[in-house]
């Protein structure tokens, strides 16, 4: 039976949804959504009128959370808005390490069916197998108790599991049987979780009990609390009262955390925007491990000192002896005494005497690391001043036009950049003992005729991809490369990549054919793939969203390559992260030769290390090595 409400019912009907929930449903999807969920409970019931389901609801409590949970978004899902569940790992790492926090707190709100909370749980588990010593609890609350009732109940469909990374699917147990379609969360991380019925507006709700009847911790604060994509339903003074109980309740050293599209005026309640919608109640520096960083690190920029403020500010906070210049003079000066680590240069900044400074600086300290920074929205996006010599000065390019969005990101990158850089590595071997030393490399030599060569390389590739493919031989097959790029510099890149590596270059824009002396990257916001078979690979742009917050992305270039069967060389250089160390091993597995960055050569020793680690790597060395390696290959091009 179809159901129709005039305009004064649902005037009613919305009224009575924004008092009970407070979500407020002038957004037509909103408003369609509580119409469309009440008319069906009216169905089911046979209350064909609304004044009589109505009247039904007052009598009957069942009904009432049915109805409760009909009006109430349940949005939600396995480690959503994945940034911040690294941001906080970290945070985490720092609340142990630095403030001798030994019991983590945190509350999630409104936590629907529970997805959220044991997104958190997991995380936490793998932190408490590095400090066993912590112990955690993770409280979830909503409004709605059918979800609560779920979320105690913990059992997903196993759909669901393809959102959860896999190294957390140790705590899952599989359904078999008739319930081979679901899947639990084990006792040992449910044991670290709670979940109440509760107004999020409700003033003496979260007061009177924080505590939650948990006799684990003395405390009765939380160090996080999340409270995400919530807000945007509700109505200003509804929020800034929210905001009040959370400070009341939260930790001195704790954090909130709201959805990426929403903002609080954190002067107004006296809160630290940190970026990436997260808010500190006190601010303390973000560190990556216990030890304090011996760091000089620069920021060269010629803009008005009062718009850099906000940059200077932060950096000041975060990093020993952190300076702003804004002249060669005081470049020169500064490493003349001393031996820097990174300087960041403001690519609006640029001159031919910087680049001929930097050029020495970089010839006498082998260790500086020079990144190219975009840091205002308005700069013009200029090219390369001198090509040839760039590329032997910026070892990475970072778009910071979003810094007040990104800070986090920005600063462990920097963090995680600083701790990374040691001493020299090995200098370049003149003879090719390890290779030769390496039988099973030295098959691969002697039988392969590569149909590729494929690159993977994040921070510092773009130095490590010039050094590797300078002067290439045009008989060489042809090299499909990711480099961990904003797009905005790509293009450039690639003119730098044509022009020390010799070879020609065609967008994959055009879905070109394969062909021996050329080199593919993506020139836009987009991945590569490969697809094709022998004699005929074309190499295409793929559009599919970021995979691990990057685009472009290796493990998708590389799982497209083994898709093909194609056989050839697969080489992952210096990087953050993990990304490319699965598809690495895909191509392993099909028979590919694949190639490793070493540790003493990396600038960071992060996706090689992966893939070593997964026994994805054929052969291990530093770029010299590496090139002598290829330069042995058989080619189908004599």
């Amino acid at each position: 039976m179809k159901i129709e409400l005039n305009n004064d019912e649902i005037d009613v009907l919305l009224d009575l949804s924004l008092e009970i929930t407070g979500i407020q449903s002038h957004p037509n999807q909103i408003k369609s959504f509580v119409i469309e969920n009440v008319k069906q409970r009216m169905i089911l019931t046979e209350n064909f009128e609304l004044n009589h389901y109505l009247k039904f609801l007052d009598n009957n409590q069942e009904e009432y959370d049915k109805f409760l949970s009909a009006i109430t978004v349940h949005t939600t899902g396995w480690f959503r808005e994945f940034e911040h569940f690294r941001i906080l790992e970290n945070e985490i790492i720092n609340l142990i390490q630095n403030h001798n926090i030994q019991f983590i707190r945190i509350l999630s709100i409104p936590c629907s069916t529970g997805e959220e909370v044991y997104s958190l749980a997991f995380l936490l588990e793998t932190i408490t197998e590095k400090f066993p010593h912590i112990n955690y609890n993770i409280i979830g609350i909503d409004i709605d108790s059918q979800s609560i009732k779920k979320s105690k109940n913990a059992v997903y469909c196993k759909d669901d599991l393809q959102n959860i990374p896999l190294q957390f699917h140790k705590y899952i147990l599989n359904g078999s049987g008739n319930v081979k379609e679901f899947f639990a969360i084990k006792r040992e991380i449910r044991d670290h979780c709670q979940f109440f019925e509760g107004d999020i507006r409700d003033d003496n709700f979260l007061k009177n009990n924080i505590s939650f009847n948990n006799s684990l911790d003395k405390n009765d604060h939380f160090n996080i609390i999340l409270c995400r994509n919530l807000f945007i339903y509700f109505k200003q003074n509804d929020i800034d009262k929210i905001i009040s109980n959370f400070k009341l309740i939260t930790d001195e050293n704790g954090i909130i955390c709201i959805g990426h599209s929403e903002k609080i005026e954190a002067d107004k309640f006296k809160l630290f925007h940190i970026g990436n919608s997260i808010y500190k109640k006190n601010l303390s520096p973000i560190k990556i491990n216990s030890e304090n960083l011996n760091i000089d690190f620069l920021l060269f920029s010629n803009s008005d000192p009062i718009r850099l403020k906000n940059f200077s500010d932060r950096f000041s906070k975060e990093f020993k002896d952190f300076k702003l210049i804004n002249s060669l003079d005081q470049l020169k000066s500064i490493e003349d005494n001393n031996q820097l680590k990174v300087v960041a240069i403001d690519r609006d900044s640029k001159s031919h005497e910087l680049i001929q400074l930097l050029l020495t600086i970089v010839k006498k300290n082998k260790n500086i690391f020079v990144i190219e920074t975009i840091i205002f929205p308005s700069q013009k996006l200029s090219y390369s001043l001198d090509i040839y010599h760039e590329s032997q000065i910026f070892k990475d390019f970072q778009d910071w036009r979003s810094f007040d969005i990104n800070t986090s990101q920005i600063i462990l990158y920097l963090k995680k950049l600083l701790n990374s850089i040691e001493t020299p590595g090995t200098e370049q071997k003149e003879n090719n003992k390890a290779i030769d030393k390496n039988k099973k490399v030295k098959v691969f030599i002697d039988n392969l005729i590569p149909d590729f060569i494929a690159i993977g390389a994040s921070t510092g590739g773009t130095v490590a991809l010039v050094e590797l493919l300078k002067n290439i031989p045009n008989k060489f097959p042809p090299i499909i490369i990711v480099q961990h790029l904003p797009h905005i510099f790509s293009k450039e890149f690639i003119e730098k990549l044509k022009k020390t590596s010799g070879l020609k270059y065609v967008s994959p824009m055009e879905r070109p054919l394969l062909k021996h002396g050329h080199i593919y990257l993506a020139d836009g916001d987009n991945h590569i793939i490969v697809k094709g078979s022998t004699g005929n690979y074309r190499v295409e742009p793929d559009m599919s969203p970021p995979k691990k917050d990057l685009r472009p992305c290796v493990d998708i270039l590389f799982d497209s390559i083994a898709k093909t069967k194609a056989k050839g060389i697969g080489i992952l250089l210096t990087g953050m992260g993990n990304d490319g160390a699965h598809g690495l091993l895909k191509l392993k597995q099909n028979g590919c030769l694949t190639i490793t960055q070493n540790e003493e050569s990396c600038v960071i020793y992060g996706m090689p290390k992966e893939a070593e680690a997964l026994d994805a790597s054929c052969f291990s060395g530093d770029l010299f090595e590496i090139r002598q390696l290829l330069n042995k290959m058989k080619t189908k091009v004599s």
